[in-house]
């Protein structure tokens, strides 16, 4: 730029025939503006060339980001079916067919028969005695739940035979077929007794 206003002074005073002769002040002048002018221009497209490369890579950096979510999103897609399918194969037809078995028993037993279910849930294997001690009904409605009970297959009786034969124990079990069943449909407690009428 100070070329250009040198050559353009030139080419005045060749017309002219003149010849200009500027102060020591004006010289300096000029001189000190023209360097002022070129740090400013120079700066300007330092931070313009800076600015456009931080665009550029913002720019990068969120389509990176897009891609990575859009990939997220596709594997969130795929565990969900994965995680549907695989609930559908634990849900085999037998054991659907079981559950409703079962589930028609509970509605045919009484309120005792229910809870001596529970209660043997909850304590698990049991000997009769202690039955028939935390029964809150008679012997005899206990020994019919008893029976029945063992008679559908929910029970399981083994009779101790180290014992003599005459006070040979009896204990009564969940049959762990219908155990975690059974937790599922008994509990919470829905019955017209209030008290259970085994106590644990």
């Amino acid at each position: 730029m100070r070329g250009l206003g040198l050559t353009g002074v030139d080419f005045v005073e060749r017309i002219f025939g003149t010849w200009f002769v500027f102060p020591l002040w004006l010289r300096l002048a000029i001189g000190i503006a023209g360097l002022i002018v070129a740090q400013y221009l120079a700066y300007r497209d330092f931070v313009k060339a800076r600015y456009e490369r931080v665009t550029e890579d913002q720019i990068n950096a969120k389509i990176e980001n897009d891609n990575l979510r859009h990939g997220i999103t596709q594997l969130e897609v795929a565990i969900n079916r994965l995680t549907a399918e695989n609930t559908k194969l634990k849900v085999r037809p037998y054991d659907e067919a079981r559950r409703q078995t079962v589930q028609s028993k509970l509605k045919t037993y009484s309120d005792t028969e229910r809870d001596l279910l529970r209660f043997l849930l909850q304590r698990g294997e049991t000997v009769g005695a202690l039955i028939y001690q935390h029964s809150q009904i008679g012997d005899a409605f206990c020994t019919q739940a008893l029976e029945r009970l063992t008679r559908d297959g929910l029970l399981l009786v083994r009779t101790d035979m180290s014992q003599p034969l005459i006070e040979q124990p009896r204990f009564w079990r969940i049959n762990p077929i219908f155990e975690s069943l059974l937790n599922d449909l008994l509990y919470p407690r829905e019955e017209s007794q209030a008290t259970p009428r085994f106590i644990v």
